[in-house]
């Protein structure tokens, strides 16, 4: 049976068959990546050997002749000759170093070393190899001690490789220590030899313990005397060590040093017979200790980071004879930066004798003397210690004060691969070593005088913007009050005639802006407010004191809207007006709502001031804030007084703390309290008070207030004569209140009505008891009055509710009715009191408002639009139910901009995010950004926001986004369908074009038939004319690469080839083909000057396309320079942005131009301004602007020559044609 249990079996066996499956076929492929690595590994053994073999020969050739000229060249030379030959002696042998070492390794992994075991008296060998460090130790500032303990015995070893092992050691151990010292030993343990270099550098992290002795393995980051080495000495130690059978360990902690142990046995047993005092191998690689002690001087000559030889003799005239310095003249200075000293020498006497050239050893040391000295020129090496030539490039672009700083890279790394990962970390230009002295002195002379030209040019721009600064100012302030104030605005002269209103002014009034000229916008003023407002204004215009005051105007439709009024006046430097400014605030809303709030406010005066009881507002912790007038008259005493109602003697003494404790119980829990005890009259006599406290909770349910309410219950406990007439003084009050007032038995039956109620209604007051038969209330309010107003019987709780009251005319208005309890000293309810509040005007806006709203509903379901408002610094939102509809959102969904950003395209998703930081600092938002609903659906949407005001500092956005998903659909099938006429009717035209064509190629084709019969005439005579034959080859070649020129470019012109779409920064693109194209600019003497807008936003396009039609503009620009000689052939390239998401490329020259009529007719295919030009560069051009959606177009200039531009969009969704 086919149960659980079985199936769990069948699985498990299916996985663990799997599992092991999996197992073996990852074994097999590591098994041929190993032997594949083994592969490459003799391969690169081999290569090795090979190229070492061929070193050494070369080098033989040039240490041997030195050798022998230089003990008499310091007698017949000249001291710097001798100096520059024994640099040359110095850097060959540390070749030579590092040529045997590669070839040791070669030998060694091929088995072909050949070692000659001899008895050595180790302790003397040991210390004579070392002494040679001796020097270069005490100049280092080390203490250098050497202790090797006598042998017994003679120890085996192969002198050459034991010699390589202590230099190496020896040489690791100074590169790596600053300080401290450096101790060799030497001593036998246990029937072997060890040997112990320990240094105080600075050590090496655990990481790469396990690693220091692989061969080219280096620690990044690690301090050293120099960045330069091959990574493979300790690897080699390690070999040689092996070879003797013995063992090499280190140990180490980084900043305290390290301590490397070489042990080796003394005895002879373990090496091979017959190499034991046998002959050396026939190729012998024994290195000098000159080479590693040689190479140590130079490290220490970095520690000053200044080369020792800064005053270098002059150079000589025939490198650079251009180059000479004017008498007089001030010298550049030049800051250099190599850790190989010799370097330094050999640049300061290259450049020594034009400039003031400050050498130093590393990039710490350039970045330091750069910021202190401002130099001219920064000379790099990419590969130093501490800080290599990229950091130095970056830390020097990123500081504002030396970002111009020319910075030319010297490198060891050859290729097109090295010089462009150069020229893109900003460099100026890139050396590749070994250069030529003539190469570096052009290359820093230019950067130098490139340099001046720009910090020039940027000095006269500052002078120019200071000068501008002013009266831009002016007019920007002007323009911002203009376009920014949502409100009417507007300007008069001194005079106080009218000259500008805007068109919220114009719009509001309908009238047109020659109307309102002058003093005839008076006529849009209210009657009544006409004389005070002609008055107000004509004392300000007196006086020079800002109008302030208050109108109604005129809307165009004849009503009259209240508008606040105010306007400054602008005063020139000796204080005289010169103009008016002025704003007209709409206010409408304010004046009916103070209207309303004065109403209200006086009703609930008049109510509260005659309820029969004392009343009291009390704020959140107790403190009296209100006090009604029958509060005031009762303690004879004011509000300020009353404030201290614990001090002042208001509650008898006996029931003071009590009074006290229980308003304090209350506070706290914010729970309803009810209390009776006595108050001191004015007179000085006593009453009995029950004082009901009720809490006013906001929404988060906190006690914001209290409302208390005293009540007068002396004359009920004393005798129920003093009740009634309370009573009837309490009718007497209620009559009075300019308001609707009730009161009910406790079972809920009308008792008594005042007389407004009576003249409401007009009913009696039996009629009035009746008002459940329906003849009072609305029959579609009374079942749900009905059972509130039970349940509040019931309860004793306080009734409240909205309902239609009948009135005597027949008519309905809503009325808020609001009941409380009256409750005795056993908390019985004793009366019920009624406040009914005519709120049918409220009603009735809120059923327009609820009206207005729904067709706005419909509008924004209909166009496809949602609205929202916006805290984008606190991340709080409003949106509309459309706009959750849009983005398939859950309306019961807090909004929040991580959401909108989860759901954003990802090609979109950086736009979005720069417009969002734009937004954070106030900018308006306007962004066309597609988004991917849950339902996998693409929408494009088009978000617009504006800021409307700030909320404590932050901005508030109100705005708008709607789904133009179809509109974008029908644009880009519009944009196919051009793009397909188009390219019809330019197939259409070919038999236009057919004679054109026919004759661009067949003149090329013509002139290949003649240069080739040509040709072979000139072989065929007797003897050949090889030197003809050859020029008339190079005519063919030429006319034939003519031919291809017009095959291609027609092929360009009338093809239909497919955009290769990316993101792409236009300055970028164009500093590409700038220096593509640089060379041919400086044949043709033109100066090229380019202008990049530093916030240029990227584009999406075809970049090989795009580069194409810049390159064809420089050069056409280049070819209209071709005859100018009376004028610098000046060429300007220029980026920037334009409004409306666009990006605009123009490119001007000073050639010869073009006639303003013939403008149209160059971008036309096969027609040229030029005598050999095909006519179809600007077209196709024309055609790929186009493409991307762009427009290209030409014009002459003020001056001779011409600019060409184009401009495209932003990157955006739009897909190119």
């Amino acid at each position: 049976v086919l149960d659980d249990a079985y199936r769990q079996f069948v699985y498990r066996i299916t996985e663990q068959i799997t599992i092991g499956l999996a197992s073996a076929r990852a074994f097999e492929e590591q098994r041929q990546r190993a032997e594949a690595l083994a592969e490459l590994d003799r391969a690169k053994t081999a290569f090795f050997s090979n190229v070492s073999h061929e070193f050494r020969t070369p080098l033989t050739l040039m240490l041997g002749p030195l050798e022998e000229v230089l003990p008499e060249a310091l007698e017949r030379l000249k001291p710097e000759c001798h100096q520059q030959l024994v640099t040359v002696r110095r850097n060959a042998l540390r070749l030579l170093k590092l040529v045997n070492t590669l070839l040791d390794f070669s030998r060694i992994e091929a088995g072909r070393v050949q070692a000659s075991y001899q008895p050595t008296d180790l302790a003397t060998f040991t210390r004579e190899v070392a002494s040679a460090f001796e020097s270069a130790m005490q100049n280092a500032g080390l203490r250098f001690s050497v202790e090797c303990q006598p042998i017994a015995e003679p120890v085996y070893v192969d002198r050459d490789m034991w010699e390589k092992i202590v230099l190496n050691l020896l040489s690791n151990a100074l590169k790596f220590t600053f300080e401290g010292e450096v101790a060799l030993a030497l001593k036998p343990v246990d029937g072997a030899v060890q040997l112990q270099v320990r240094d105080t550098g600075v050590g090496i992290p655990e990481e790469h313990r396990e690693r220091v002795f692989e061969r080219f393995h280096r620690i990044e980051g690690r301090k050293a005397r120099t960045y330069e080495g091959s990574g493979i000495g300790l690897a080699l130690v390690q070999e040689l060590v092996k070879l003797h059978g013995g063992s090499v360990r280190v140990e180490s902690a980084p900043g305290q040093g390290s301590t490397f142990t070489v042990t080796i046995a003394t005895c002879k047993e373990h090496l091979q017979a017959e190499r034991i005092q046998s002959a050396q191998s026939s190729t012998s690689t024994k290195i000098r200790a000159e080479a590693y002690v040689d190479e140590a001087r130079q490290w220490l000559g970095n520690e000053s980071g200044v080369a020792a030889d800064v005053a270098m003799p002059p150079q000589q005239a025939s490198l650079a004879p251009a180059l000479e310095p004017k008498t007089g003249a001030r010298r550049e200075l030049i800051i250099l930066a190599d850790d190989n000293a010799d370097m330094r020498r050999y640049v300061m006497h290259l450049l020594g004798d034009r400039y003031e050239v400050r050498a130093v050893a590393d990039g710490g040391q350039a970045l330091e003397a750069t910021r202190e000295l401002r130099p001219a020129l920064v000379l790099a090496d990419v590969m130093m210690p501490r800080l290599d030539g990229f950091g130095l490039l970056r830390a020097i672009r990123d500081d504002s004060a030396l970002a111009s700083t020319p910075v030319i890279l010297l490198s060891a790394r050859a290729g097109e691969e090295s010089r462009v990962e150069g020229l893109q970390a900003d460099a100026d230009d890139y050396l590749v070593k070994p250069f030529a002295a003539r190469e570096l002195l052009a290359r820093v002379a230019t950067h130098v005088k490139m340099a001046n030209l720009r910090r020039e040019t940027a000095e006269r721009e500052e002078r120019l913007r200071s000068k501008t600064e002013a009266l831009q100012a002016s007019e920007r302030n002007l323009v911002a009050i203009i376009n920014t104030i949502p409100t009417a605005a507007w300007t008069t002269r001194a005079d106080g005639y009218c000259d500008f209103l805007n068109q919220v002014w114009l719009d509001h009034t309908g009238m047109s802006a020659e109307q309102a000229q002058g003093w005839r916008w008076a006529e849009a003023i209210h009657p009544d407010d006409h004389a005070q407002l002609v008055k107000d204004w004509q004392s300000s215009l007196d006086s020079g004191i800002p109008v302030d005051t208050e109108a109604r105007i005129r809307r165009f439709d004849g009503s009259y809207r209240w508008f606040l009024i105010r306007g400054n006046p602008l005063r020139d430097e000796s204080g005289n007006i010169v103009k008016w400014y002025g704003t007209c605030v709409d206010i409408e809303g304010r004046k009916r709502w103070e209207q309303i709030l004065r109403a209200s406010e006086f009703s609930w005066r008049q109510i509260v001031d005659n309820i029969p009881g004392l009343v009291a507002t009390m704020g959140a912790t107790g403190e009296v804030e209100f006090l009604n007038r029958q509060t005031l008259e009762y303690f004879g005493k004011t509000t300020d007084e009353l404030k201290n109602w614990s001090l002042m003697g208001a509650v008898h003494p006996d029931d003071l703390p009590g009074v006290i404790e229980a308003r304090k119980k209350a506070v706290e829990t914010g729970q309803i309290y009810d209390i009776e005890h006595r108050c001191r009259r004015a007179d000085g006599v006593y009453r009995w008070f029950q004082v009901h406290g009720l809490p006013v909770r906001d929404t988060e349910n906190r006690t914001t207030a209290w409302y208390l309410l005293l009540t007068d219950v002396d004359d009920r406990k004393r005798a129920e004569e003093g009740l009634r007439r309370s009573e009837e003084r309490a009718r007497a009050i209620v009559d009075s209140i300019d308001g609707l007032v009730m009161t009910a038995t406790p079972e809920g039956e009308v008792e008594s009505v005042n007389k407004q109620v009576l003249d409401y209604f007009g009913k009696g007051l039996e009629e009035l008891k009746d008002w459940r038969a329906g003849n009072v209330i609305h029959p579609d309010d009374l079942p749900r009055a009905l059972a509130l107003w039970t349940h509040s019987v019931e309860t004793g709780e306080p009734y409240q509710f909205e309902q239609r009251l009948r009135r005597a005319d027949g008519a309905y208005r809503w009325f808020r009715v609001s009941g409380r309890a009256l409750r005795n000293a056993d908390d019985h309810v004793v009366r019920w009191y009624v406040l009914l509040t005519d709120i049918d005007q409220r009603k009735r806006a809120e059923v327009e408002l609820r009206r207005a709203y729904d067709s706005f509903i419909d509008t924004q379901r209909l166009s496809q639009t949602g609205n929202f408002t916006a805290d984008i610094v606190a991340d709080e939102h409003l949106w509309s139910a459309e706009l959750y509809r849009i983005f398939e959102f859950d309306p019961e969904t807090k909004i929040r901009v991580q959401m909108v950003r989860d759901v954003i395209h990802p090609e979109d998703l950086p736009s979005f995010e720069a417009h969002f930081a734009r937004s954070l600092g106030g900018a308006d938002f306007d962004l066309v950004y597609r988004i991917v609903t849950r339902s996998g659906k693409v929408k494009h949407v088009h978000s617009i926001g504006r800021v409307i005001e700030r909320v404590e500092g932050r901005p508030l956005f109100i705005g708008a986004i709607q789904d133009v998903t179809e509109s974008k659909i029908a644009e880009e099938a519009l944009d196919r369908a051009r793009s397909e006429l188009a390219h019809v009717a330019r197939v259409a035209t070919l038999n236009t074009l057919t004679a054109s064509i026919a004759h661009e190629v067949n003149q090329p084709l013509a002139g290949i038939v003649t240069n080739a019969s040509t040709c072979l005439r000139f072989l065929n005579s007797d003897p050949p004319d090889v030197d003809g034959a050859r020029e008339t080859a190079r005519r063919t070649i030429r006319d034939g690469n003519r031919a291809s020129a017009v095959v291609t470019r027609l092929r360009a012109l009338f093809g239909k080839k497919e955009f290769t779409l990316e993101p792409l920064d236009l300055n970028e693109a164009t500093r590409e083909v700038i220096a593509l194209s640089l060379s041919d600019l400086q044949r043709n003497r033109v100066v090229l000057r380019s202008e990049f807008a530093d916030d240029l936003p990227p584009v999406t396009g075809d970049r090989v396309q795009l580069q194409q039609v810049i390159l064809n503009l420089l050069r056409n620009a280049s070819d209209a320079m071709n005859s100018v000689e009376d004028r610098p052939r000046e060429l300007v390239i220029r980026t920037e942005r334009e409004e409306g998401n666009q990006v605009r490329l123009t490119v001007k020259d000073v050639g010869v131009g073009f006639p303003p009529e013939a403008g149209d007719k160059l971008f036309k295919a096969f027609h040229s301004t030029k005598k050999d030009g095909m006519g179809i560069g600007l077209s196709v051009s024309r055609s790929i602007i186009e493409a991307h959606h762009g427009h290209l177009w030409a014009t002459s200039n003020d001056g001779p020559g011409s600019t060409f531009s184009f401009s495209i969009p932003c990157k955006t969704d739009t897909k190119v044609h």
